[in-house]
């Protein structure tokens, strides 16, 4: 549903730039053509992201209002300084990402100065060795050009699974209430043993991983599993 309509919006003329090692259907097709496609080598996902940070923080291309405003000052500054950095310009990441500086420096600049801008991204980047790293930094370039906190703009991942980010949300990890709230903390758990009556454990349950192990030592008896492929969550990816 989402790349239909990502598809129909380039249509009417949305500007689309794709990050990606593979040239998928949506760089260039007889309905839909991206204005940019960086092609960079697998894994240079934070050098790619950097360069990005570079050109917006060396061209004067950050909003600077959003930044005073909603960002915290000391923290953005070392941002700043760090992406402002020779060893992070386009041209010298070239390199190592395989993309030419000159398509970096113009998806830049389309980004930063085209009006509402959104990214959105899925576990290619979030399943990554770099994963967090790359998050952050996408986070990062959000900020820097005032593409958060209102309609049409923002950081969307789109998640592998059916409403997985709903089910985070609603509490089902084994250390986090709903609303993220650890379980650790005595006044959040007491709330919640209020609200529903009844007396929540301390300790985090099991992750599936943990699981697994528990089954083979005997403390762990019984599971119920609904809507998901358990043998497929013990993988690298998913666990680590």
């Amino acid at each position: 549903m989402f790349g239909s309509r990502l598809k129909r919006r380039v249509r009417e003329g949305a500007k689309l730039i794709v990050v990606d090692p593979r040239r998928i259907d949506i760089v260039d097709t007889p309905h839909v053509k991206a204005s940019h496609h960086l092609q960079l080598r697998p894994g240079t996902n934070v050098a790619i992201v950097n360069a990005l940070a570079h050109v917006i923080v060396t061209e004067g291309l950050l909003n600077e209002a959003f930044i005073a405003e909603r960002c915290e000052g000391r923290a953005f500054e070392q941002w700043r300084d760090f992406v402002a950095l020779p060893e992070n310009a386009p041209e010298a990441t070239e390199a190592i990402t395989g993309v030419p500086a000159k398509d970096v420096r113009e998806a830049a600049r389309l980004y930063a100065t085209g009006g509402n801008a959104a990214i959105y991204y899925g576990l290619g980047v979030t399943e990554h060795a770099q994963g967090s790293t790359m998050v952050m930094g996408i986070a990062n370039l959000a900020m820097a050009t005032g593409n958060i906190g209102r309609e049409g703009v923002g950081v969307n991942p789109l998640r592998g699974q059916n409403n997985v980010q709903g089910s985070c949300d609603m509490g089902s990890f084994p250390h986090e209430l709903p609303g993220y709230r650890h379980i650790s903390d005595t006044i959040v758990r007491s709330q919640f043993e209020d609200a529903w009556n009844v007396t929540l454990q301390t300790e985090p349950g099991l992750r599936i991983p943990n699981m697994f192990d528990a089954a083979l030592d005997g403390s762990f008896m019984g599971l119920y599993c609904q809507g998901e492929d358990i043998s497929c969550s013990r993988t690298p990816t998913r666990t680590t």
